[in-house]
Parts: C-alpha cells; sequence; structure tokens
C-alpha cells in the first residue's frame, strides 16, 4: 500500500492478513468479497494464492487478480487452484516456468532440466520456483552447466 501513496486511504477497501499456520484463508476471501473490491492484490505463498483462487470463484468472486511471481507458478501455484478457476488471473511471474507446457522445446529451460536432473540440485522440487529462480540468478553471473559446473 505505500506504492499508493496519500491515495491508499481512497483507493483500498480493505486489506486482511493470514498466518502461515491457518489451515485455509477461505474466511479472509469472504471479507475482502464483502467489501466490494474489485482488484483483489492476490500476495503470498503458493499453497495460499491457490486457496484464495479457489475460494474467490467458489463464491463467484470475480475481481481483477493480480498474482506476484513468487506464487505465480503453474504447479505449485495455479493447477492447485484449478487452471479453469485461474483464467483471467494477472501474474508478475518475468521467469519462464519450466513446468509450463509452453516451454516444453525451449533452449534454456532445458539446460535447466539438465542441471536440476543431473549435475547439482537433484533434491530440489521442479516444481519450486525458487530452484528456476537461482538458475537464472547463477546463469546470469556466468555459472551455468555449459561452463562446467
Amino acid at each position: 500500500m505505500h506504492a499508493l501513496g496519500g491515495q491508499a486511504k481512497s483507493i483500498v477497501v480493505a486489506d486482511v492478513t493470514y498466518e502461515s499456520t491457518d489451515p485455509t484463508i477461505d474466511s479472509q476471501i469472504l471479507q475482502l468479497a464483502g467489501s466490494g473490491a474489485n482488484v483483489f492484490v492476490n500476495s503470498g505463498t503458493p499453497k495460499f494464492i491457490a486457496q484464495a483462487i479457489r475460494k474467490a470463484r467458489d463464491i463467484g468472486w470475480k475481481p481483477l487478480q493480480i498474482v506476484p511471481s513468487t506464487g505465480s507458478s503453474v504447479k505449485s501455484a495455479l493447477e492447485p487452484a484449478g487452471l479453469e478457476n485461474s483464467i483471467g488471473i494477472i501474474t508478475a511471474q518475468y521467469l519462464k516456468d519450466p513446468t509450463d507446457p509452453q516451454w516444453a522445446n525451449d533452449a534454456e529451460v532445458a539446460a535447466w532440466a539438465y542441471l536440476h536432473g543431473q549435475v547439482t540440485i537433484r533434491e530440489g522440487s521442479k516444481v519450486d520456483y525458487f530452484n528456476a529462480y537461482s538458475y537464472s540468478v547463477a546463469s546470469s553471473l556466468g555459472a551455468c552447466p555449459q561452463a562446467g559446473w
């Protein structure tokens, strides 16, 4: 809300939080829907982003929904929410999500998959957005499978 400056009080109609130990965020979504909000910045971890997407659709609440990059993974957030429920959501995803079929034949995603499966990070989850992020950071610093790491 800081980015909105002095306008925040006149633009933001509701602001709710949750705890990572909460089993669901259903009550928070009901509260937001009841506020009359027509834009929902759905910021959280993939588990709770998926719950929010699904609950919003279940109750028929259809605000413009914006999801940050950390929660916009196809496998860890959008599929658990139901891809059909995720239609129309705006994500701030700026990486090629290696779990997204559109990148199946992409050379950079293939290099990541090689590294993930063969070289160094065999234990990490392929659906974890942060594994792809860490690879992109390492690649931008010159460390990549082709360079012999």
